[in-house]
């Protein structure tokens, strides 16, 4: 089986059967192609988990600040 690449990721695979020489078009996209996009997926993943990280920690802080704010609110009451 030969494979001949073609610049537009796709290839012509030729085949020679019994004596038969066949041509067959299948599309083969490149390991190096396969990995960039993972990576792309990869780092968007990345993004998003590190916003939803920052956003708890906001929420975070804001529950605290409330707290804070009722305990303040509290004892103020109280005297």
């Amino acid at each position: 089986m030969q494979i001949e690449a073609q610049s537009s990721a796709s290839a012509s695979v030729n085949e020679d059967i019994r004596g038969n020489k066949t041509t067959t078009n299948v599309n083969i996209v490149p390991l190096n192609t396969i990995f960039w996009k993972v990576l792309g997926i990869s780092n968007a993943i990345d993004e998003i988990l590190l916003e939803h990280q920052n956003q708890f920690a906001n929420l975070a802080l804001i529950q605290d600040r409330e707290i804070r704010l009722q305990e303040e609110n509290s004892f103020l009451i109280e005297y």
